[in-house]
């Protein structure tokens, strides 16, 4: 019944341990207490398993990354202008790990804590993780108590939930930030994995990525992916909405998404058969495929299902805040397929 191994030492002596989650002839999943980070992600394909997410070897590059591998983020996921925001006529003035602006949920966030991990039966029961994350903590309200499982309720399916409470009104949104890359072998392009994406519109943000308040429509625009399209072509196509770095943009998912229903994404990387598809009960989809080769040989696109970004400050936006009493619960499902070769 141990929470798992030892994984290494953080810079100031903590330890961090390592948990496996696995089924046989199924995924092989291994979790870090370390900001929950799910370190490797390994899908059997024809050539055996195969890793389908970026990570490293050693807990001190996880501990000096600033690209958010694999980890969860909060309070709340993606950015907050100004770094600030009101409640009940005070101001709450939040980390600035941006410029200005308040990112991921700050300097170290939900990201860059040690989490405590439930003792489990075998390597195929669900893993729960938890943290408190105290008052005040990176400027936020409240006292928020958070609980992640991870499970595997079919053997080639990932679940995440997401459970939190908060003793203060607080702004919550939670996932986790996988870059994902399903051919990782030499000769293996990401440009020439699939993507598909069910939105009928993007955010738009500005230069800083900050949100508007506007949607666009994705018809008849390189952002339109219900069709899903090489990443190749999507980038070699131009829109004043793609940044420098690639593609940084938030779908609005459609009504007829969800857990149950249609994938918010797929990817597929047609070199190893391997096809994800991403389901959740999340409004909107991030997609990043800016972690180039200058940061990971292989290059990757992280999908992050999410709410509306810095909808603190968008009235027209679904509100991000939980308050008490309420309970904070979201759920997303990684499911693979072996398809064979193209």
């Amino acid at each position: 019944m141990s929470p798992g191994k030892v994984f290494g030492c953080l810079a100031d002596g903590v330890e961090v341990h390592s948990m496996s989650l696995a089924t046989r002839g199924g995924l092989s999943v291994e979790v870090m207490t370390y900001g929950a980070t799910i370190r490797s992600l390994k899908a059997p394909s024809a050539e055996g398993l195969v890793e389908t997410i970026l990570g490293f070897e050693r807990l001190s590059d996880y501990e000096a990354d600033k690209t958010y591998q694999a980890c969860i983020v909060g309070r709340t996921v993606n950015r907050l202008r100004q770094a600030s925001f009101r409640c009940d006529d005070a101001v709450w003035q939040v980390t600035r790990n941006e410029g200005p602006n308040h990112l991921h949920g700050g300097a170290k966030g939900l990201s860059r804590r040690v989490w405590r991990a439930d003792a489990r039966p075998s390597d195929e029961a669900p893993l729960v993780l938890r943290y408190v994350s105290p008052a005040g903590e990176e400027g936020y309200p409240g006292v928020l108590a958070v609980e992640v499982t991870l499970s595997l309720p079919e053997a080639m399916t990932l679940q995440i939930d997401y459970k939190a409470e908060v003793d203060a009104p607080c702004p919550v949104d939670l996932t986790h930030h996988l870059y994902f890359n399903l051919d990782q072998t030499p000769g293996g392009d990401l440009l020439d994995h699939s993507l598909g994406i069910r939105g009928d519109e993007i955010l738009h943000v500005d230069e800083a990525c900050l949100a508007t308040g506007l949607r666009l429509p994705v018809a008849g625009t390189l952002f339109d992916l219900h069709r899903p399209q090489p990443l190749s072509a999507i980038l070699s196509r131009k829109h004043p909405q793609l940044t420098q770095i690639g593609l940084n943009q938030s779908w609005v998912l459609g009504a007829d998404t969800g857990l149950d229903t249609a994938p918010a994404a797929t990817l597929y990387a047609p070199r190893s058969g391997l096809e994800l598809a991403l389901y959740t009960d999340q409004p909107c989809l991030q997609a990043y495929a800016g972690l180039s080769r200058a940061v990971a040989a292989w290059g990757a696109v992280a999908l992050e299902p999410q709410g509306f970004i810095d909808a603190v400050s968008q009235p027209a936006f679904p509100s991000p805040w939980l308050k008490p009493g309420q309970v904070y619960r979201r759920t997303s499902r990684y499911r693979f397929q072996n398809l064979g070769e193209a």
